[in-house]
């Protein structure tokens, strides 16, 4: 009897085992296996303004199943040194790219000579051409309006010289800003001294400086900063545009930008890994564009709750 009682309660556990292991196969029969292995190719890709940018990149990577590699690169200058690059990853084995381009005309269609659609996200680069690509990026012209927009809203701004850094005009983002900007000021009735987008430029005609100053995308912001802390500034120029660098963030909280557009580049990461997972697995079309989020943002607004969910999104 006992040598039964035995036997049958073997046979019930091995029975229970087995229900067990089979339920646990099922419900991760779906789950889905680490094998692509995705390039980031970015301008000076060492910066922290792309911290926040690859904090959601590596979120939504590990969410998608992919194998990250952020190639190391400097601030390029030629749009031939990126496809140079995009070459050599694809070379070297990557299955997709994930890029953002210093230079948007792709005359004759070369990015598409070099890797297919379904396997390149661009973000922040929409390309001047018909049908597009995938992209992930803010909305550029509304990004410059709301520059021009925290502009106007200053106290007694009337009569007062402004002067712009335009940033990356090469790139369609770029010209987007700035006509945003311009048509907003224009409407209001301003004037805009000078438009400046190499540092050159931007020296000379800041021999003069203008009452206020509006920098319209990070790098621009950059260039303004390095102005700032060279002690170039008068106490009446005022600094407004976009920033996302650690250096911009600080300079904000000490009130030596007046406000700061700041794109919300934790959902650009993450939107862009998502996607270009998709492409691969072919459930998503090689033309769908997300648009991400970006926040107006004052030394005094800076520690409300949704601001900081953009300026700090490690800490949340």
């Amino acid at each position: 009897m006992n040598r039964d009682r035995l036997y049958l309660g073997f046979v019930t556990a091995l029975i229970v085992t087995v229900v067990i292991y089979a339920s646990y196969g099922l419900l991760n029969s779906e789950k889905k296996d680490t094998h692509y292995v995705v390039s980031v190719i970015v301008s000076n890709s060492g910066s922290d303004r792309w911290n926040a940018f690859k904090e959601g990149l590596n979120q939504g990577a590990d969410e998608a199943g992919l194998y990250l590699n952020v190639v190391s690169a400097p601030a390029f200058s030629r749009v031939e040194e990126e496809y140079g690059i995009i070459g050599r990853e694809l070379e070297n084995g990557a299955d997709g790219v994930i890029v953002a381009l210093c230079d948007t005309s792709d005359l004759g269609g070369r990015l598409s000579e070099l890797v297919s659609e379904d396997r390149v996200v661009l973000i922040d680069s929409d390309l001047d051409l018909e049908g597009g690509h995938a992209l992930v990026q803010p909305d550029a012209k509304a990004i410059g309006e709301a520059i021009a927009q925290m502009i106007l809203d200053e106290k007694e701004t009337a009569g007062k010289t402004i002067g712009v850094l335009t940033g990356n005009q090469q790139t369609l983002a770029g010209r987007k800003r700035l006509e945003g900007f311009c048509k907003k000021i224009k409407e209001a009735g301003r004037e805009i001294r000078f438009c400046a987008e190499t540092d050159k430029q931007f020296q000379e005609e800041m021999k003069a400086a203008p009452d206020i100053l509006a920098a319209l995308d990070s790098d621009a912001m950059e260039m303004a900063l390095d102005w700032l802390t060279g002690g170039g500034q008068t106490p009446d120029c005022s600094l407004y545009g976009e920033g996302r660098s650690e250096r911009a963030v600080y300079y904000l909280d000490r009130g030596h930008i007046q406000g700061m557009v700041v794109p919300d580049e934790y959902a650009m990461g993450y939107e862009s890994a998502q996607l270009i997972q998709k492409q691969l697995e072919h459930t998503e079309s090689s033309t769908t564009q997300i648009e991400t989020g970006f926040i107006s943002v004052t030394k005094e607004k800076m520690y409300d709750k949704e601001a900081e969910k953009i300026l700090f999104p490690v800490v949340h």
